[in-house]
């Protein structure tokens, strides 16, 4: 491959029925930061502290959102105590599931406020192999 053909990605754009209230989530909840708006377009961009972006884009119509899934996109965000996470958000009163085991990580489940799921990922060493 050259070099002009390694990809990047640049965002990952969510469609949302309320901009205002979804930036207010993700800003709140999250602690990601709006970098960029554009009023055309009706969309805002959104850093997190180590420089993930998320895109949250309002729909302009009446038509259903189609949200992502497990066997579709969603974000992951990484967290260095997925427990800590989990207390944090339940007492903001968000819905959260359950903190899962898996060989390498532990994670859980959030949905923004228009139900597209995000996983909060900790990444797990087993120092004893």
């Amino acid at each position: 491959m050259n070099e002009s053909s390694h990809w990047i990605c640049y965002t990952t754009i969510l469609r949302v029925r309320d901009l205002e209230r979804s930036v207010e989530w993700y800003r709140d909840v999250l602690g990601l930061q709006p970098v960029n708006r554009d009023f055309q377009y009706r969309l805002v961009d959104l850093v997190s502290a180590r420089g993930q972006r998320i895109t949250l884009r309002e729909l302009n119509d009446d038509k259903p959102i189609i949200k992502s899934g497990l066997r579709s996109a969603y974000e992951v965000f990484i967290t260095a105590n997925a427990d800590e996470a989990h207390s944090q958000l339940l007492a903001q009163g968000e819905t959260v599931g359950e903190v899962e085991d898996h060989p390498g990580v532990r994670l859980f489940w959030v949905e923004d406020p228009d139900g597209h799921p995000l996983c909060i990922l900790q990444f797990v060493i087993d120092w004893n192999g």
